[in-house]
């Protein structure tokens, strides 16, 4: 069974201690095997769910994780996790509703939410100031991209083509990934500088790129410590009269920063980063660069359920809109490739109508 970490954040600790009530909740529509501190929920053949391994007791109470032929250590595409991700994935529900679900089931425990004290294990100690040494040696070892494979792929690959030069919150720099055989090679990256609210950088947004300039999976987020990614944001360029654009991605980012220089523009990493990104005083106007996806672990639910979401927290003190591509399946670089006008029109359509009103 995979280890995962200890949760520190109270709501976590909560759905650990009841992670024998939120999955016989969840999943009471499965069979169920208990097995000294575990309940397994067998495979439903209607649905072609695996089965799935609940620990109810003991040091490891609140993990879950898939079962299949062979054991789940030798299988690395079976889910597993804490208490709040079983909550959703089975409940279907972003991050901040599971957290609200968890809380309202179990308020009435006798745990002291804010005087809680974790106390790390030294390994747990050891492995984190390893972390915080490769994220400044990260930082350190970068350069500037230009001439570099990170810019022959935002330009080659993406068509982001400025006519100056790239933001210098944007680095080039390398990252280490093993093989199948446990061999480590060496391999460049597109690295984003987020920035929180005080200015530091304490994540950055990795790109993954072969050495022909091709981006290789999914982006990273290497951090200088656990939580640090929540409320930062890589400034593409700063608000300019009062308008910033927020998008998740960096090259959905960059695709309106090359192409709309009237406003300002950041890249937030996720959807769950939308609605704590570090928004400076002077903005007036929030647009949200939106994809036009499905959201792969939420049930199928459209993503703009999330937006709606972000745009109602600040919508307390700030006008905002959100721009969505009109294509199924589009994200605001795919029409970028296609039409850098679309793009710019998109943009501009949206701000006449707050200058319109």
């Amino acid at each position: 069974m995979k280890t995962y970490r200890r949760p520190t954040n109270p709501t976590s600790i909560l759905a650990d201690q009841n992670a024998r009530a939120i999955a016989t909740e969840l999943l009471s529509n499965r069979r169920q095997e208990k097995s000294g501190d575990t309940i397994r929920f067998l495979k439903d053949k209607r649905d072609n769910h695996p089965s799935l391994v609940v620990v109810v007791n003991g040091r490891d109470c609140g993990i879950w994780y898939e079962h299949r032929e062979g054991g789940y250590h030798d299988d690395s595409q079976c889910a597993g996790g804490r208490m709040v991700s079983f909550v959703m994935r089975f409940g279907s529900m972003d991050r901040e509703p599971a957290h609200q679900w968890i809380r309202e089931r179990f308020a009435n425990q006798k745990v002291n939410l804010f005087n809680f004290q974790y106390e790390p294990t030294a390994d747990e100690l050891n492995e984190a100031e390893k972390k915080q040494k490769r994220f400044v040696n990260l930082l350190k070892q970068s350069s500037a991209i230009k001439g570099t494979i990170s810019e022959q792929y935002l330009r080659d690959e993406r068509n982001i083509t400025p006519a100056n030069d790239f933001p210098t919150s944007l680095r080039h720099s390398t990252y280490n990934r093993q093989d199948e055989n446990g061999n480590w090679h060496q391999y460049p990256a597109l690295l984003g500088l987020a920035l929180n609210a005080e200015g530091d950088v304490y994540c950055v947004h990795l790109v993954p790129l072969n050495n022909d300039g091709k981006k290789t999976g999914k982006t990273e987020f290497r951090t200088y410590k656990p939580g640090a990614a929540k409320g930062t944001a890589v400034i593409l360029r700063k608000p300019i009269s009062g308008v910033l654009v927020i998008a998740e991605g960096l090259e959905t980012a960059l695709s309106v920063w090359s192409v709309v220089p009237e406003v300002g523009v950041m890249a937030v990493g996720s959807k769950e980063n939308l609605k704590f990104a570090p928004i400076p005083p002077n903005v007036k106007i929030l647009v949200f660069a939106q994809d036009n996806d499905r959201d792969s672990d939420d049930g199928g639910k459209r993503s703009e359920h999330t937006y709606k979401i972000a745009a109602e927290h600040f919508n307390k003190s700030l006008s905002s809109a959100t721009v969505i591509p009109l294509d199924d399946g589009e994200d605001w670089n795919d029409v970028l490739q296609r039409d850098p006008n679309e793009v710019r029109d998109a943009f501009l359509s949206m701000l006449c109508l707050f200058i319109m009103d």
